[in-house]
């Protein structure tokens, strides 16, 4: 019973040892090629989060007292909800529908009609609202616009 008993005593610090040695290495067995298993990679698959697209074109030029057109593409990813844009111009810019603008599908576009009641230089202002996980999520841009 003591010789069994001193047998085991001594075999548990090689064993402690080799698991050492095994989770130095890189673990899950593999030695130094443990690196490479997707379980030990999954900390580092932090892709950038994919955010909510509106875009347009910075510069428009028009003729003043005539209908424009302002297209407006935007992309809205999963994590997104109660996306709406919100259009605000300046003085002399009259917008054919002020309302907020919904976007309901992943992507699409929206055309924007407006005017200019008199030349010189005017601008849209864009503001995107949605929801982000659960947290507000708020953007604005602007469209400078010149009427002749």
């Amino acid at each position: 019973m003591k010789l069994k008993l001193v047998t085991l005593l001594l075999l548990i610090p090689s064993t402690m040892q080799a698991l050492a040695c095994e989770f130095h290495g890189g673990g899950f067995g593999m030695g130094s090629f443990g690196q490479f298993h997707p379980l030990a990679q999954q900390h580092m698959n932090n892709s950038a989060p994919v955010e909510l697209k509106v875009t347009h074109d910075n510069r428009v030029k028009v003729t003043a007292a005539t209908d424009a057109k302002l297209q407006l593409r935007y992309v809205v990813p999963d994590d997104y909800t109660n996306a709406e844009v919100i259009l605000t111009p300046s003085k002399n810019l009259i917008l054919a529908d002020s309302s907020p603008l919904s976007l309901s599908k992943d992507k699409g576009l929206i055309d924007v009609t407006f005017q200019a009641t008199g030349p010189g230089e005017h601008f849209i202002m864009v503001r995107i609202d949605a929801t982000q996980s659960y947290r507000p999520y708020s953007k604005i841009q602007r469209v400078s616009v010149t009427a002749i």
